[in-house]
């Protein structure tokens, strides 16, 4: 039953995020660019994977630290207010976790990758989110 809900959430949150396009401004928000790409392992998506984008250029503010699951093909949208809506203009250090069990937290499911592409100290991959839509390129993992 939990299994259900949760595939059913992120096919729920995958179609939200299909219809979600450039962040909009106002007084209070920064503004957004869309930020998508995938995970892969052996050149095939990887479902169900937690991406962290974690602010390397900046320390308050929106989208200092962000996750968002990957969908059954491996795809994934950043999201920093409303789903898939993207992430602020800079740099960024990107953590996974593959979980063995799909959870809320990221940190209770376990790890397929065995944390070598969760390092803080070490991030496995960094990105720079420009100002205009971002397909960045696919993380590949072993």
């Amino acid at each position: 039953m939990v299994t259900s809900r949760r595939a059913a959430a992120v096919v729920i949150v995958t179609a939200l995020s299909l219809l979600a396009g450039c962040g909009r401004s106002s007084p209070n928000r920064a503004t957004v660019y869309p930020v998508t790409g995938s995970v892969q392992t052996k050149g095939k998506g990887i479902a169900h994977v937690w991406v962290t984008f974690l602010a390397l250029d900046r320390q308050e503010g929106p989208g200092l630290e962000t996750e968002v699951l990957t969908n059954p093909d491996g795809q994934f949208r950043a999201t920093t207010y409303d789903t898939g809506d993207g992430l602020p203009p800079g740099h960024y250090a990107v953590f996974l976790i593959w979980p063995d069990v799909v959870t809320d937290d990221p940190a209770l499911g376990g790890d397929k990758l065995r944390g070598r592409y969760n390092d803080r100290q070490k991030p496995a991959f960094t990105i720079e989110v420009k100002p205009e839509p971002n397909n960045i390129p696919s993380f590949d993992v072993k």
